[in-house]
């Protein structure tokens, strides 16, 4: 009983609200008025300072150093792309499923699993004229990856890039660039183009 008088009490407490006035002196809040700080402080930025940061920051995201050189001759070859586990692949039961060391084939992995890469891999040096061209001939069926050069010389051409790092150039077994891949089953052929002949080929 005495608790539904004191659960009583307070309900009608929430409604019984009164002006009880001022007890005691006041005082003047002393702290910074917040939307005035946040003015100040909006002044003092440098916009110009913070826009050229911002600029220089994007310019080097778009900027791939180079991971491979220019091919010095055409040439074909077939590549196997074997990855080799640095560590055990461990089941959340704790089950071991692969060893570190095990090897496999990738394209045979990502076939089992219903997936697989487009129909080319293109890698290029985005800032050389002569590549740029293959990107460009190559951008509605193929993954195109910069290895070198400003990907943004790609992009206002109309060619989405990927930016290479030392992983992916290495489990592809990029040689040179540019350098066009194409599945057959569980391996690549790689077709790597000397620039040159392209620039043969345009003066004939």
């Amino acid at each position: 009983m005495r608790k539904v008088l004191l659960l009583s009490g307070f309900l009608l407490s929430l409604y019984a609200f009164e002006d009880l006035g001022v007890w005691g002196e006041t005082y003047e809040i002393d702290e910074p008025d917040f939307v005035k700080t946040m003015e100040v402080l909006g002044r003092d930025l440098n916009r110009t300072k913070i826009v050229a940061e911002a600029k220089e920051s994007l310019a080097k995201q778009m900027h791939v150093e180079r991971f491979v050189p220019v091919c010095g001759k055409s040439d074909k070859r077939i590549y196997e792309p074997l990855y080799t586990l640095e560590h055990d692949i461990v089941l959340p039961d704790g089950t071991v499923l692969y060893k570190k060391g095990y090897t496999f084939n990738v394209l045979a992995r990502l076939k089992e699993s219903g997936r697989g890469f487009s129909k080319y891999v293109v890698f290029v040096d985005a800032d050389d004229p002569a590549q740029q061209a293959i990107a460009k001939y190559y951008k509605n069926g193929a993954t195109v990856v910069a290895v070198a050069g400003n990907i943004r010389n790609l992009t206002k051409m109309g060619v989405y890039a990927f930016r290479a790092d030392k992983n992916l150039v290495e489990h592809f077994g990029v040689r040179c660039a540019p350098s066009v891949y194409v599945q057959r089953g569980e391996r690549f052929e790689i077709t790597e183009i000397d620039p040159k002949d392209l620039e043969k080929g345009e003066k004939r």
